[in-house]
């Protein structure tokens, strides 16, 4: 699945000629919208990376990765792998107003031991006295697709749901397709409904914290 295979796809299913620039405008807000669409939906397994942070002496702040989009969750997800002498490390993930509230340091400094996210930016408490690098799992945000040489991060397997959400998104913009082409919300349900269990079956998927010899539950 490429961006100029569906871009070819999209222009003969609306009819439309290459060279009308009105249209390539649209379909790159199209081929967009439906990827966020698709990204936003759920904690994709297809989603899930691995990065790090990297702190700066004395600074109580540090640049997530680039394209974070979600944590995976809270507490346990994020070990300290360098410098050595803190290697494996755990950091608690907590919320900027239990840091104004319980945890305030005002400028303490040592080895970090819990962190919050405002922003783009990850924070920490105590001030970090050195250099320490993060080692963290998060959902990437896909990157904005931009010509025909950009990648797609919604996988091959899902092509049916991302052209269609594509086509949805072109039909809403004023554009009829040259056959009678019917997204109705079911159409749209199901197909999400197919990814989800693949995606479970792939990765594992999202269970219910219950107690002791009760059953598990998969959410969507």
């Amino acid at each position: 699945m490429t961006v100029q295979g569906i871009y070819d796809l999209m222009t003969k299913t609306f009819g439309v000629h290459e060279s009308n620039q009105r249209f390539d405008i649209h379909f790159y807000r199209a081929i967009n919208n439906a990827q966020q669409a698709i990204a936003q939906k759920r904690k994709w397994g297809f989603l899930l990376s691995e990065g790090t942070i990297t702190t700066t002496e004395n600074e109580r702040s540090a640049p997530m990765p680039d394209d974070f989009g979600k944590l995976v969750c809270g507490s346990g997800k994020f070990r300290i792998s360098s410098p050595s002498s803190s290697s494996c490390g755990s950091i608690e993930f907590i919320t900027a107003g239990r840091y104004m509230q319980n945890d305030f340091d005002s400028d303490a400094t040592g080895t970090p031991s819990k962190m919050w996210i405002v922003g783009s930016n990850a924070y920490f408490t105590p001030i970090p006295d050195a250099v320490y690098v993060i080692n963290m799992f998060y959902y990437s945000n896909p990157k904005e697709i931009i010509n025909s040489d950009s990648d797609i991060a919604i996988p091959d397997r899902y092509a049916e749901l991302f052209e269609t959400l594509i086509s949805k998104y072109l039909s809403r913009m004023g554009y009829s397709s040259i056959t009678e082409l019917q997204i109705d919300e079911q159409t749209v349900r199901s197909l999400f409904y197919q990814a989800i269990i693949d995606d479970d079956s792939r990765y594992g998927g999202s269970g219910m914290n219950l107690p002791p010899r009760e059953y598990d539950r998969n959410i969507f």
